[in-house]
């Protein structure tokens, strides 16, 4: 893990909303988000399925459709990224900010060559041909820990195993020399034994790179591992912001206590009820339905609060 801290930011979201228009009304799936990412630093985002981190994690990468409701500003190296036209937003996609997306099996083309996937990307962001760009290529093989790039290079995704799948995305995703590395549920569907190649290989990119790094994830087992600082996230907003070392040994949060004691290692004890529908999100305090230390005032909308340590907590019970 890096040193890094949010006080030197690399990407500063403020205030950020996501709607969808529906003929039942507009569908908030992000819901005025604060937080900042330092640079060096790898900000982990966690939460159950529908919590609407991989949504936050589109809106950086200018990848939502165009009937999206999007509020707020964010801003990458002082840059608001909301405000750019059609071609720097092309330009920003795997330059300044490079994606790892989930399911190496699917999202790597089977029909052409590894060398010439990586190869794509190599020129059109770093305007490099022929043989220079071959030979970038062999080196991103070679950095992301592959053997014999040269032959890895002129195989086809098939011939790999999934964790040498894994790291030939991961090659791709930083063959833009990206300021922003951007990994959406890295380790979803893998095995064990992958998921800790997974996890080594980030680590490496980040070192290799020095690039920040977002990392949205379901699996609290990467955040802890992988991550300098890590936001909770349920029903579309941020529910607490910790150091990964202190999030998982002294949570603050409620609903975060109840995500994780329904891990394996501390007893799998299932959190009581259900999330809210789109549909149907509670005033207030949008976790006090399932809170068993809900009170009156949880009925109005809590404000991220600062705590000793750099910790946030959006709750009643660390008020004033």
């Amino acid at each position: 893990m890096s040193t890094a801290t949010a006080t030197d930011p690399l990407l500063q979201i403020r205030g950020l909303s996501v709607g969808f228009p529906t003929r039942a009304g507009t569908v908030m799936a992000v819901d005025d988000v604060n937080l900042s990412i330092g640079k060096r630093e790898t900000f982990g985002l966690i939460g159950e399925t529908g919590s609407g981190k991989s949504v936050l994690g589109m809106a950086v990468m200018r990848l939502l459709p165009n009937s999206a409701r999007i509020g707020g500003a964010i801003m990458l190296e002082g840059i608001d990224i909301l405000t750019l036209d059609p071609e720097a937003t092309r330009r920003l996609r795997g330059g300044s900010i490079g994606l790892v997306p989930q399911n190496p099996g699917s999202s790597l083309n089977p029909v052409l060559r590894v060398g010439t996937q990586i190869g794509e990307a190599v020129r059109l962001h770093r305007g490099v041909s022929g043989r220079e760009a071959g030979q970038v290529v062999h080196d991103l093989l070679d950095r992301m820990g592959l053997p014999e790039p040269e032959k890895t290079a002129r195989q086809y995704p098939f011939q790999l195993s999934g964790g040498m799948r894994q790291r030939v995305l991961t090659a791709i995703g930083i063959a833009g020399q990206p300021a922003l590395l951007i990994a959406d549920e890295p380790t979803k569907g893998l095995d064990a034994i992958i998921r800790g190649q997974v996890i080594e290989t980030l680590h490496k990119a980040a070192r290799e790179t020095k690039a920040s790094m977002l990392v949205i994830t379901h699996d609290l087992q990467v955040a802890e591992q992988l991550c300098d600082r890590v936001g909770v996230m349920y029903a579309g907003k941020i529910l607490e912001i910790q150091t990964a070392e202190r999030l998982f040994s002294a949570p603050q949060h409620p609903y975060t206590k109840a995500l994780l004691n329904a891990t394996p290692r501390k007893g799998l004890v299932p959190l009581p009820g259900t999330a809210p529908g789109l549909f149907d999100r509670p005033p207030g305090c949008v976790f006090a339905p399932r809170c068993g230390l809900v009170e009156i005032a949880c009925g109005e909308d809590q404000a991220m609060r600062g705590m000793n340590g750099g910790a946030q907590v959006r709750c009643r019970l660390h008020a004033g």
